[in-house]
């Protein structure tokens, strides 16, 4: 008999084009992903993979069968969404991504998409450190580093600008008496830190953290001058732009959707009420992109 989940898993090997990549886009062990394809190709009594070749190089049958597998996951999605369609949206989605754009602009828009869908149940799931990978599990990840995964789609969300930023009396002294506020560590490899260094040149870093709101909080305080993200800083009372004709360089906001989740009703409603929500706030959209 042959397993729906087996076809499904070898279709994810076909698209990903190795076992690695497909294990991590199912969140399985290299393992499974072996022992569920050779089941299906038991099952078949046909070879889908050419061992003998590099990588998740398929045969001729294994790419025959890779093309109906496809076919039978969009009529999958199809009775979905018609189920979806008549009963309301509902399910689980994990968002994912950095902790000061999560609670300062992503939650809020979810708790409006959360209002219009009650049946959505929405988990979030913080990213740390410049180079971590999202969580496996997944299924919306918002990232400022283009996400390299196989099968993962990627959305160009909007950019975020940056500034800098002091409390009224920092920025009143003479420039070349300035101090920053600054990343330590890993961050210090960041575009926007290494631009800062630069700008700073031989004044000093008097302050440094490894987290985005404690530089926050180290401005306020009057410790300096601290490069920040415009939808952040801007609307600190206590905030103004220390330098306004400083050009520092954007990050571009990327939203990839994991690959087994991105047919879902689900999934597709919360990526695109994100999307629209980045679109609609010229913050995240500034001239010359």
């Amino acid at each position: 008999m042959i397993d729906w989940q087996d076809i499904r898993i070898f279709s994810a090997l076909a698209n990903a084009g190795s076992l690695t990549a497909a294990a991590q886009n199912l969140g399985l062990s290299h393992t499974t992903v072996g022992r569920r394809v050779l089941a299906l190709e038991e099952a078949l009594k046909l070879s889908l993979i050419d061992r003998n070749s590099p990588g998740a190089t398929l045969t001729g049958d294994g790419s025959a069968i890779a093309r109906l597998a496809d076919q039978m996951a969009d009529i999958v999605e199809e009775i979905r969404e018609r189920s979806a369609t008549a009963q309301g949206i509902g399910g689980k989605v994990t968002v994912a991504g950095p902790p000061t754009l999560l609670g300062n602009f992503i939650i809020p828009r979810l708790a409006e998409l959360r209002e219009a869908h009650p049946e959505l149940e929405i988990i979030v799931s913080t990213i740390g450190g410049v180079e971590t990978e999202a969580p496996q599990h997944a299924d919306l990840s918002i990232r400022m580093i283009r996400p390299e995964q196989p099968a993962h789609l990627l959305r160009r969300l909007g950019a975020i600008t940056f500034a800098l930023y002091a409390v009224a009396e920092v920025v009143a002294q003479p420039r070349e008496n300035w101090t920053f506020i600054g990343y330590e560590g890993e961050y210090t490899r960041l575009a926007q830190q290494r631009w800062l260094a630069d700008y700073a040149g031989y004044r000093p870093f008097q302050f440094r953290t490894s987290d985005l709101p404690s530089q926050l909080a180290a401005a306020r305080a009057g410790l300096g001058i601290a490069l920040l993200p415009s939808f952040l800083a801007d609307r600190e009372p206590s905030l103004i732009p220390a330098d306004p004709g400083a050009v520092p360089p954007r990050r571009t906001i990327w939203l990839s959707t994991h690959a087994p989740t991105r047919r879902m009703p689900a999934t597709s409603l919360v990526a695109d009420h994100l999307a629209m929500a980045f679109a609609a706030d010229q913050g995240f959209n500034p001239p010359g992109r």
